[in-house]
């Protein structure tokens, strides 16, 4: 069929004919460590990998038209200038190249062990979500930023780019520091990543 339901494994390879994968699919499969993603996938719904906290690695077929993934295992739209999501089992740090012009609304939300997030290019624009709430028995909505993870995460961007101006001002769900570094090669050094981040 077309449609993916849970399943407990931690190694997933999704079938050449599956064409969709649906809210929730694998919600909940904490067991769920990679996931290969073929080239026929043309739809991904937002919640089809919520809960999936020892998930490690989005690997996309490099001939799917409509999604991608990086070297860090996190799920991008074919041209990678929207960053779907960062793996929820991912920990350490997370590098956002420079052709990331978008955040999804959940695109790091679940990163419970993520500590950093590191952003080299322009600032993307983080999407929002309408949260609703009653007050006095009237029902109001509000636009909220729910990108990043609800523990403390220390977030660097560069500092003398000026589409990162009052960056701190936004109010992101969640302990978001913002750190601004001169230099991504000693940022590199001082976070002790790899020379595989580049």
């Amino acid at each position: 069929g077309e449609d993916v339901f849970y399943c407990p494994f931690t190694d997933i390879i999704i079938p050449d004919s599956v064409t969709e994968i649906d809210a929730d699919a694998f919600a909940g499969c904490t067991s769920l460590k990679r996931i290969t993603i073929p080239s026929n996938i043309k739809r991904i719904e937002e919640s089809a990998f919520s809960g999936c906290s020892a998930l490690t690695e989005f690997k996309v077929d490099e001939n799917n038209q409509s999604y991608s993934s990086d070297a860090q295992g996190a799920l991008f739209t074919k041209s990678k200038t929207t960053l779907i999501q960062v793996p929820a089992g991912k920990t350490g740090t997370y590098i956002v190249s420079n052709s990331v012009c978008k955040i999804e609304t959940y695109a790091l939300h679940n990163c419970d062990r993520l500590q950093n997030v590191v952003f080299l290019g322009d600032m993307p624009l983080f999407k929002k979500v309408k949260i609703s709430s009653i007050e006095g028995g009237i029902e109001h909505w509000e636009d909220c930023y729910y990108n990043f993870p609800y523990n403390s995460i220390t977030a660097y961007y560069p500092k003398n780019n000026p589409s990162w101006r009052n960056t701190e001002l936004l109010d992101f769900y969640g302990d978001v520091t913002w750190v601004p570094y001169d230099d991504f090669n000693s940022l590199k050094q001082s976070l002790r990543l790899s020379d595989n981040f580049n």
